[in-house]
């Protein structure tokens, strides 16, 4: 027996201190709170990458758009004030620090506020080069409306996965974030890959591409289902143990992880990310430049 369940961060940290008492191995696939592998748990594994791994990103990402001359002086981060939220702000105020990055704001809010009215004034006085947005589904679509209502947009908006991956979020504010750019451990790729090949796959059954939470959600299933099929048990322990042993290769992966490999916290040690842009009605690739399959285009269009 074992479990891959939980989205939210802070239903994963309640969920695997269960599974850690009754000793049932809790794969999670989506949920990026640090916490959640650094509590000394045996019975925890995550494939993803987690909060500093996207705040590293977003600081090398900035910091190479200051070697090509573009002003970054100063950025902001809004995030809502749940596990999820506050782990991910602490790391990129963490990475900002450490890149020299001036954070000219930090605007916490309440997840599923019905009126952010009062945060986009704060963002627009602060006047960033770079806001990044740590905020789930209707939140992001509220910022968006918000933001084109009192007629605001900042050069570069960053969202932090989440609402900006979830599959509502290009028909209902699609044509007011062209240019927002987003971080995923997930790109179609090129035809004869395996992400391109899984998302045709998808594509066919459901109609749309896979994202970035549903493809690091179908990677943990099949991480998981490699496990029990080399231990060829469904006792605790042995998947246990088999889940200790994991050893995939990037060609083994339909998502762009560098592999598979759980440190002694059951944290995947090979997880990756890199930025994605909405170009359009779709998302691509942008950096790293050694993965991106199309131009970075600055300043961000929004609505104009």
């Amino acid at each position: 027996m074992a479990m891959l369940v939980s989205y939210h961060s802070s239903v994963s940290m309640i969920a695997t201190a269960v599974a850690e008492r009754q000793g049932v191995p809790y794969l999670v696939a989506d949920s990026v709170a640090l916490n959640i592998t650094g509590r000394g748990f045996k019975w925890t594994f995550r494939t993803g990458p987690i909060a500093s791994d996207f705040a590293k990103a977003y600081a090398g990402f900035l910091t190479d758009l200051r070697k090509s001359g573009r002003k970054i002086d100063k950025i902001a981060i809004v995030n809502e004030n749940t596990d999820y939220g506050t782990s991910v702000a602490g790391s990129i105020l963490d990475a900002a620090k450490a890149a020299n990055i001036t954070v000219a704001a930090q605007i916490r809010y309440n997840a599923n506020s019905p009126d952010v009215s009062a945060q986009v004034i704060q963002l627009k006085t602060a006047q960033p080069d770079v806001a990044i947005f740590i905020s789930n589904t209707a939140d992001t679509i509220l910022y968006f409306r918000t933001m084109k209502n009192l007629d605001y947009l900042p050069a570069i908006i960053i969202g932090d996965d989440a609402g900006f991956s979830d599959p509502t979020f290009i028909p209902n504010v699609g044509d007011l974030a062209q240019g927002a750019i987003n971080r995923s451990a997930f790109d179609i790729g090129k035809p004869g890959s395996n992400s391109y090949i899984v998302n045709q796959m998808f594509k066919a059954k459901y109609g749309r591409d896979l994202d970035d939470t549903s493809a690091r959600w179908m990677q943990g299933f099949l991480v998981l289902a490699d496990a029990i099929n080399r231990t060829g048990s469904t006792e605790p322990e042995k998947i246990q143990a088999a889940l200790k042993a994991t050893d995939l290769k990037p060609e083994q992966l339909m998502i762009g992880y560098n592999g598979v490999q759980f440190d002694e916290t059951g944290q995947n040690t090979l997880a990756a990310t890199f930025l994605i842009q909405l170009q359009g009605q779709q998302y691509v690739s942008i950096w790293p430049e050694n993965l991106a399959t199309n131009k970075l285009e600055l300043p961000m269009k929004g609505w104009k």
